[in-house]
């Protein structure tokens, strides 16, 4: 985090690409050829309300989810007719012990739990959901 002029910005840069998107891609990648082979299934990116909804000193994250977002939609595109079904979940701040040593204890009534997260990818991922591909499916709770 911090102003795209900082020292450490262009390390940044790579760093939230690689993590945010590159490794998806990589993760993506290895699993097509078992989908394909067992004739479908599903891929899953945890993208970010940043993606679309960024704020000041947030660049290369939130183009790095912006990114897997991108991914996400070309591969479903590819892949639909496959019944390989790939969608992304975009979270607002989740309620993680690191985000809560960051970001102090105050707003996080409003954060999405890890429940919730499991809650929408036990949707997005099962048969009630046969039809939806390249979606992003927004799970902000109150924030």
């Amino acid at each position: 985090m911090g102003p795209v002029d900082a020292p450490e910005a262009a390390h940044q840069w790579d760093l939230m690409l690689s993590l945010n998107a590159t490794s998806n891609f990589h993760c993506y990648r290895a699993m097509v050829p078992r989908l394909k082979s067992r004739g479908g299934g599903w891929l899953l990116g945890l993208a970010s309300r940043a993606a679309v909804h960024p704020t000041a000193n947030i660049a290369a994250y939130a183009a790095s989810k912006a990114a897997l977002i991108a991914l996400t939609q070309s591969l479903s595109d590819e892949l639909r007719k496959e019944d390989i079904h790939v969608n992304a979940l975009l979270a607002s701040t989740i309620d993680t012990p690191a985000n809560r040593a960051a970001m102090g204890e105050a707003a996080v009534r409003n954060w999405v739990t890890p429940d919730d997260i499991a809650e929408a990818t036990f949707y997005i991922c099962s048969e009630r959901a046969r039809s939806v591909h390249g979606a992003t499916l927004e799970v902000y709770a109150k924030a």
